[in-house]
C-alpha cells in the first residue's frame, strides 16, 4: 500500500515498542486501510462514511434519515450533511416516506447504484493489497476472529 501524506492525522504513532499491544495495531491498521479507501475514493467524490451510507441503502432500501442515522450511528446534523452531498451528486434521493408522512425515505438512485459498485470494487482491492503477506487461511481466521469479538462486544 502506498505512503500517506505527511501531513495525514493517525491515532497514535506507530513505535515498535507497542507492536505487542494488540489494540494498538488494530487502530494502526484500521487506520492504514481507511485512509487509503478514503484517498480512492476521493476520485469518485465521496468518503467513507459516504459509502457506508450508499451499501446501507443499497441493503435495506428506503428507510428514513432518522433510521439511517440511528443505523450507521450518526447524529442528524451530520447526517443532514452527508445526505444533501450524496443527493447532490445525483446518488440518493429523498421522497416521501412510505408509512410516515412527517419523514423523508432516502433511496439509492441509479448512478448510486453505479458509484457503489465501483467504490466496492476499490474496497475488494484495498482488502486485497493489505492483506496480501496473509494466505487465505490467516485472512479467514483473522476475520472469524474479529467477528466474535465484534458480536461479543459491540453488536
Amino acid at each position: 500500500m502506498k505512503k500517506h501524506a505527511a501531513n495525514r492525522s493517525t491515532f497514535i504513532p506507530f513505535h515498535p515498542a507497542l507492536s505487542g499491544w494488540t489494540g494498538v495495531l488494530l487502530v494502526k491498521a484500521a487506520d492504514e486501510i481507511r485512509n487509503a479507501f478514503g484517498d480512492r475514493l476521493a476520485a469518485l467524490g465521496i468518503g467513507t462514511k459516504h459509502f457506508g451510507i450508499l451499501f446501507t441503502l443499497d441493503r435495506q432500501g428506503a428507510i428514513s434519515q432518522v433510521e439511517l442515522g440511528q443505523h450507521m450511528r450518526i447524529d442528524r446534523a451530520p447526517m443532514v450533511q452527508h445526505i444533501d452531498l450524496l443527493e447532490g451528486l445525483g446518488l440518493v434521493e429523498r421522497t416521501n416516506h412510505p408509512r410516515d408522512r412527517r419523514a423523508h425515505a432516502i433511496l439509492l438512485t441509479e448512478k448510486g447504484r453505479k458509484v457503489l459498485a465501483e467504490a466496492t470494487e476499490i474496497a475488494r482491492q484495498i482488502e486485497t493489497e493489505f492483506f496480501a503477506p496473509l494466505s487465505i487461511e490467516q485472512h479467514q481466521q483473522l476475520n472469524s476472529l474479529l467477528n466474535q469479538l465484534m458480536a461479543s462486544h459491540f453488536i
